[in-house]
């Protein structure tokens, strides 16, 4: 049977590592400090340290883990225009509606040589073989008007 250390010991690796992998999942910045805090709580509750301290010292390295890494998270150092990814790169760009656009309705728009889902700004109806200018990106859709 685990004893009261061992037990909080085994708890904070548990959390530990769920923080951590989900970190490495996302890559967002957001579960790190936590995994730090685990990490920091596991080794005091393995040197004895009663758990209510090794919660309270979760919370504040936690925390200040958080604010510390936030500026890392939030940081651009890029110099230069910035270039957008995914749909986003077509804001502005002329395209043509391969697929009627029925109102509310999706339908297809290529990019130079790109094919992609497309939604009416004003959701009235776009023929194929229209000419239109990308508004808006929503998801994985662009929302185009008419030229």
């Amino acid at each position: 049977m685990l004893d009261a250390i061992d037990f909080g010991l085994l708890i904070w690796l548990i959390i530990g590592s769920m923080a951590g992998v989900a970190e490495m999942l996302t890559g967002t910045l957001f579960l790190l400090p936590f995994t730090i805090g685990a990490i920091v709580a596991a080794v005091l509750t393995a040197v004895g340290v009663d758990m209510v301290w090794a919660m309270v010292v979760f919370a504040v390295i936690s925390v200040a883990s958080l604010i510390l890494l936030r500026r890392f998270a939030t940081h651009d150092d890029a110099t230069g225009p910035r270039v957008h990814a995914g749909g986003g790169r077509y804001l502005d760009a002329i395209g043509v509606v391969t697929t009627d656009i029925a109102g509310e309705s999706v339908g297809r728009v290529r990019i130079e040589t790109e094919s992609w889902r497309a939604l009416s700004h004003s959701g009235q109806p776009i023929a194929a073989g229209t000419k239109v200018r990308v508004v808006e990106v929503r998801g994985n859709a662009l929302v185009v008007e008419p030229l």
